[in-house]
């Protein structure tokens, strides 16, 4: 458990190494209780601040609704942020989304997709 507390440390003080891990080990259930919505919390702590794992992983989520209702345009944004740094399986998903979307909903994510910044951790934690 110290690896775990650690960990939380770690992603307490704006980590987004630590704050993805700390999202993966709530997903995967084997250090800490599977909660989906604290992976969600911590994957887009690390997302905001341009994590391209955590940004895949919280699209992922989106699409599926893990620990929030699922959220198409959501899921492209993150997808397609994750997929600028030319993972392959990135793309691919980030194209799957995109079928499933309206001409105005994919308007909608790519907006979003083109206005998003990577934000610090202050930044992050002031909106709580």
């Amino acid at each position: 458990m110290k690896k775990i507390e650690s960990l939380q440390t770690r992603a307490e003080q704006g980590d987004p190494e630590a704050q993805f891990k700390l999202g993966n080990e709530y997903v995967l259930g084997k250090d800490l209780p599977v909660d989906h919505t604290e992976a969600l919390k911590w994957y887009r702590s690390a997302a905001e601040q341009g994590d391209t794992k955590a940004q895949f992983n919280l699209g992922y989520m989106c699409r599926n609704g893990e620990g929030m209702t699922s959220d198409y345009v959501q899921a492209y944004k993150w997808y397609k942020l994750a997929a600028v740094h030319g993972n392959a399986n990135y793309q691919k998903l980030r194209d799957l989304v995109a079928k499933r979307l309206s001409s105005d909903q994919l308007a909608e994510a790519e907006k979003l997709a083109n206005e998003w910044r990577p934000k610090t951790w202050q930044e992050l934690k002031v909106k709580e």
